[in-house]
């Protein structure tokens, strides 16, 4: 079975994306809270989550289960509020190895292709939600708060 998640900006997140209101690192971080969120309320009793990422902060911030950016500290903690028995560690993996989660993440035509190749490879794909509220909840608090500390 291949688990994803698809969500893309809405255009007020990405507006502050691109305005660099919401730093990138936040971004990227927000993606891989997000589906670990998914994954974990789908599969109920894991106890360790590995996140491989192409974003270096956010491999640190999983794995120190903090970061020196306030908006990646409110994803962070939201994630482990709602998932307190669960060790995370962060593996970062250079983004020539990423072509996949690229792919699946920037359009719809990527994302189509890499479902073909689950499906040809003989597997099912299968879609799984965070609770949307919460989300967005998070979302906006993470993108109020400074990039920085201080």
């Amino acid at each position: 079975i291949f688990l994803y998640h698809e969500r893309r900006w809405a255009p007020d997140e990405l507006r502050a994306l691109q305005e660099d209101r919401f730093s990138m690192p936040a971004g990227e971080c927000h993606g891989a809270v997000v589906f670990a969120d998914a994954l974990l309320s789908a599969l109920h009793g894991v106890t360790h989550l590995y996140c491989f990422t192409d974003s270096d902060a956010t491999a640190r911030a999983f794995t120190t289960a903090g970061s020196g950016s306030p908006q990646l500290n409110v994803q962070m903690q939201w994630l482990l509020r709602r998932h307190p028995g669960v060790q995370l560690l962060g593996i970062h993996q250079a983004g020539v190895r990423n072509e996949a989660a690229d792919r699946l993440s920037r359009t719809i035509a990527g994302r189509d292709k890499v479902l073909a190749e689950v499906k040809a490879a003989g597997l099912t794909s299968v879609e799984i939600q965070p609770p949307a509220d919460d989300v967005a909840a998070m979302l906006s608090l993470a993108m109020a708060s400074p990039q920085r500390a201080g």
